[in-house]
């Protein structure tokens, strides 16, 4: 009797099949997947990722803000500098019309000849007379050459500074600075001194001097427009720096401009108004980093997220 043996079934005997064999790639396939890796591993990697993003993110922004700030600051220097001479020369304005009168006056030859004889009287009458040319003065003198001696006699009095100044006159080739005199008393003023030349221009025969009132010098420097800033106006007098005039509201740092006044022995210091000190620079760039840390904290919730869905 002849047995009947299905098609694709098991021979008699044997371990299995051709049936079997689909198996095996499924056994290699799991064997191959390994661990699972755990939700805490995933979220781990997403934090070190978001930390090193803000840690570079703030960084270029620091060296950003630095460089930002760094070229911000020296423009503003160089607008400050442009102020400061500006300022300088409207104070200046005051002095250098009277000078360029003054040189003016000097060279009339009936006023050296008038210097020439000697006559005090004479000499008084006419400085008198030349004082119309000098709105504002508080004194305008015609001082013979070689002075030494002071006088108590005119007003305000004649003193050592203004001898001394007629002293430089007389050694220099061109006229000396304008000067503030015994500042902070009721005679202080500033002075102007400019030498009177002979006809043949020669010799020196006399000088010629005109005084203004410190008050002018004080109002022109409260007219500047330091807008938030601090200006003041001073010069150096017995080794010291003497305040004649100021303006504004703080005092001026060590980051003041310094620039001189034309014509004159004093200097103008100027401290801009603060832009990048205050607060605001600051907030901008914590405000960036913000941003940036919001951002990297997205990023990296959405690279979570995606790690968790592969």
């Amino acid at each position: 009797m002849k047995l009947k043996l299905k098609r694709g079934g098991a021979a008699p005997g044997k371990g299995g099949g051709k049936g079997d064999k689909p198996q095996a790639p499924a056994s290699k396939a799991a064997a191959g997947a390994g661990p699972a890796v755990p939700a805490t591993s995933l979220r781990a990697i997403a934090l070190g990722v978001a930390l090193v993003a803000l840690a570079a993110i703030a960084g270029a922004a620091a060296a950003g803000y630095l460089q930002v700030r760094h070229a911000l600051q020296a423009r503003e220097h160089e607008a400050a500098q442009a102020a400061a001479r500006l300022f300088a020369g409207r104070v200046a304005d005051l002095v250098t019309g009277v000078a360029r009168t003054m040189a003016l006056v000097a060279k009339d030859p009936a006023l050296a000849r008038l210097m020439e004889e000697g006559d005090e009287k004479a000499r008084r009458a006419r400085a008198s007379e030349l004082g119309f040319l000098f709105p504002g003065n508080v004194r305008v003198l015609l001082l013979p050459p070689g002075l030494t001696e002071t006088d108590e006699t005119v007003s305000p009095p004649l003193g050592f500074a203004c001898v001394d100044l007629v002293r430089q006159a007389e050694t220099s080739d061109r006229p000396p600075p304008a000067e503030v005199h015994v500042f902070g008393t009721p005679n202080q003023h500033v002075d102007l001194v400019h030498p009177i030349l002979s006809p043949s221009g020669r010799r020196i025969v006399g000088h010629l001097l005109v005084s203004l009132p410190v008050g002018a010098v004080q109002a022109r420097v409260r007219e500047l427009p330091v807008q938030g800033g601090r200006v003041e106006l001073r010069q150096l007098a017995g080794g010291r720096a003497l305040t004649i005039a100021s303006a504004g509201a703080q005092a001026p740092g060590t980051g003041a401009v310094v620039v001189p006044v034309p014509g004159t022995r004093w200097r103008l210091h100027y401290a801009p108004p603060p832009v990048l000190a205050g607060p605001g620079a600051w907030a901008v760039y914590w405000g960036s980093m913000g941003a940036a840390a919001v951002l990297a904290i997205v990023a990296a919730a959405f690279g979570l997220r995606r790690a968790r869905a592969a």
